[in-house]
């Protein structure tokens, strides 16, 4: 789960003592208070917008990014099993800082 900032995520001390398993597209990985927020903001925004709007993809994606300093991301070093991103690899090392700060939201979760 998200429990540390950036900066202590990826510290030596922490890549060295701890791993942090992500699944796929697990939403646990990526949802601290700052992200659920982002979320929220999105959900709202895009349920204003009538599902024939032809911005609605454009606007898919999260819409209200706060700042990075804010978020919570998982420690140490972090293993990402199964994700259809980096098929045909099982499981690859990622930054969770990189990888895990946003929340895409589609569309289509209204319909």
């Amino acid at each position: 789960p998200c429990s540390v900032c950036a900066d202590i995520s990826q510290a030596p001390f922490t890549r060295r003592h701890v791993s942090s398993i992500v699944t796929g597209d697990d939403i646990v990985s990526r949802l601290g208070l700052t992200t659920f927020k982002e979320l929220q903001n999105s959900m709202l925004e895009l349920a204003k917008t009538p599902p024939d709007h032809p911005t609605v993809r454009e606007r898919a994606r999260v819409l209200h990014e706060l700042p990075q300093e804010d978020k919570l991301f998982c420690a140490g070093r972090v293993w990402w099993l199964n994700s259809p991103e980096y098929e045909p690899y099982p499981i690859v090392e990622i930054d969770p800082v990189e990888e895990l700060s946003s929340i895409e939201l589609f569309a289509d979760v209204f319909a």
